[in-house]
């Protein structure tokens, strides 16, 4: 997508191998429960500041928007991935931080960064200032007090470890 993805109804899927890629300054909103991307997601930035990249994004019946603001103090051009699972996070058996007692056992979200030129892993070069993320989640989430909500991540150098950066969770409808 070149310029702007307008998600109204219908659903797209995409695999690893066939993947809806937003260029660099395109845009598109987080979609709805009728019209959303079900499977991986790529979005181009190449931008010397701060850009809000919606991800559209759900699995199967359930969708589960992800917005990223992204901070970088280069126009070196890095893709982000994300991707939901219907899946069990505690089922991945990771280490937990003192301040998490639980993590979903409904879904959880994959984003990575990666140079675009040559596809490497790069989840911090030319990154500055504060990066926030916002996942949204639904009624069979079993959310009970958002309040309580943070968002855990694990990184390359500590694969199977989460690790707490607080974050926000928002109501997907």
């Amino acid at each position: 997508v070149s310029t702007y993805l307008t998600p109204t109804q219908g659903i797209i899927d995409t695999t690893a191998a066939n993947i809806v890629n937003m260029n660099n300054a395109a845009t598109t909103t987080i979609g709805n429960a009728l019209s959303y991307i079900n499977g991986p997601m790529n979005y181009d930035m190449a931008l010397n500041g701060t850009r809000t990249l919606n991800f559209p994004i759900g699995k199967v019946a359930d969708w589960r928007p992800v917005t990223l603001s992204a901070v970088h103090n280069a126009a070196t051009s890095y893709t982000y991935k994300s991707e939901v699972f219907n899946a069990d996070a505690k089922a991945l058996n990771w280490t937990l931080p003192a301040t998490v007692a639980n993590v979903s056992l409904v879904h959880y979200w994959d984003i990575d960064r990666s140079l675009t030129s040559t596809g490497v892993a790069s989840p911090t070069t030319n990154v500055s200032g504060n990066q926030t993320v916002t996942l949204y989640y639904g009624i069979n989430d079993y959310v009970t007090d958002p309040s309580f909500l943070t968002i855990v991540k694990n990184t390359n150098t500590a694969s199977t470890t989460w690790f707490d950066i607080g974050g926000t969770g928002a109501s997907a409808g």
